[in-house]
């Protein structure tokens, strides 16, 4: 059985109430698509790198009719809609704050430094593993 490096998806929440019920699942990408993502220096390159990525959504036309997931829907939809979707995806892929404070590698001033026992590591046996 294989292992799949690129499972994440994220669904996409907005904050702007005109965008209430817009529903848009996507998958984070590979590092080669961010990189494009970053390279792209159109906006007709930021939708074709952005369709790679999409999973679902409920866009539907004038007439209530299901968009593909395609840059011809993307270009046919308004301006403002398109950058919620791209802005989405972007910061569902970033990482998470930093930490308030910095980590203490996991030793706190109320926790005793570890010590060593050389009498103890000299005691233990090491074998190696049977191949």
């Amino acid at each position: 059985m294989g292992f799949n490096a690129n499972p994440t998806t994220y669904r996409l929440e907005f904050e702007d109430p005109a965008l209430e019920g817009l529903f848009v699942r996507v998958r984070r990408g590979s590092v080669q698509i961010r990189s494009d993502y970053d390279a792209a220096t159109s906006w007709r390159d930021q939708l074709e790198v952005f369709v790679r990525v999409l999973v679902e959504w409920n866009l539907v036309d004038d007439d209530g009719e299901s968009l593909p997931l395609t840059v011809d829907s993307l270009l046919a939809t308004e301006d403002k809609v398109v950058t919620a979707l791209l802005d989405g995806w972007v910061q569902a892929g970033r990482p998470s704050a930093p930490l308030e404070q910095p980590s203490t590698d996991g030793v706190t001033e109320s926790a005793p430094q570890e010590t060593r026992d050389p009498d103890l590591e000299a005691s233990m046996t090491m074998t190696p593993l049977a191949s």
